[in-house]
This record gives structure tokens, sequence and C-alpha cells, in this order.
């Protein structure tokens, strides 16, 4: 079986957690919340290789035709050159909120976690778990931006 799909999803969470981590140095303000989300895309990364370990002991299958790893690549691409650009001071903080989220959703949007397949209750409800904390970082990432935005707009 070919785990360049599932190599390439742990691979995107934990460029997305580097990107956090970097944020949270970049924009002290906010470092707990940059924190916390790179911590949960560490957990996801080592969540998919437990889901790969079963996957690999045949406990469950993988179904990679659901998945073209194309946007999944251009995310991870985008996540480096984002994290580069925080690094280089390049970005102000409304703008690595809006890619941020750009990122998050379009990886949602993609159902990655639907390559895996499984009938057992504890498989879905771990793959549940990392599909509600993508979804809730998404919209962790929107609200902080709107709250930001909202905060300029009091000092204009």
């Amino acid at each position: 079986m070919s785990v360049k799909i599932v190599d390439l999803l742990i691979k995107y969470e934990l460029e997305m957690a580097k990107l956090y981590a970097v944020c949270a140095k970049s924009f002290p303000e906010l470092e707990s919340f940059w924190k916390e989300l790179s911590l949960e895309e560490i957990k996801h990364a080592s969540n998919i290789r437990e889901l790969m370990k079963e996957a690999d002991n045949k406990k469950m299958s993988l179904n990679e035709s659901r998945f073209n790893i194309r946007p999944l690549e251009i995310s991870i691409e985008h996540a480096i050159d984002i994290t580069r650009r925080v690094n280089e001071k390049d970005l102000d903080l409304l703008g690595i909120l809006s890619l941020a989220y750009d990122i998050e959703s379009s990886l949602i949007e993609s159902k990655y976690y639907e390559i895996f397949a499984d009938k057992s209750r504890n498989f879905n409800n771990r793959l549940k778990q990392v599909r509600d904390e993508s979804r809730g970082h998404a919209r962790r990432i929107r609200e902080m931006k709107q709250k930001v935005y909202s905060a300029l707009g009091e000092y204009s």
C-alpha cells in the first residue's frame, strides 16, 4: 500500500505546527492562541501516525483514490512559504490570520480524512476528533481575525 499521502498529511500537520510556533514568537500578543494551535497540529500528526499503524496492521484500510495529493502538496508549500514570510516580518497579524484561515479551510474542504476506512468506533472517534479540531482551527482563526480587525477599526 502506498503511504505517500499519509506521509504528506503528517508533513502538512507538522508544517502547520511550525507556522503557528513561529507566529507565537512573532506575535507575542497572541502567543497562547498560536501555541495552542501548534500543539494541536502536533497531536493531529501523532493521531495520523497511529491510524497509519492500524492500516499497516490491517486493522483498517486506506482509500487513497478519494483524495488528490496535489492540493495537499500545495498547502504544504504554502505553509512553508508563509512561515518564511512571518520569519522575515513580511506579514502583519491580519495577513497571517487570513492566510492561515485559507490553508485550514482548503484542507478541510478536501476531506482528507476520508482516505481512512474502518468500522470501529474507536477509530472513527479519533478520526472525527482530528476532523473536528481542524474545523475548529479554521473557526478560531476566523474569529481571531474578526477580533483583530475590529480592534484596528477602533484605533483608526
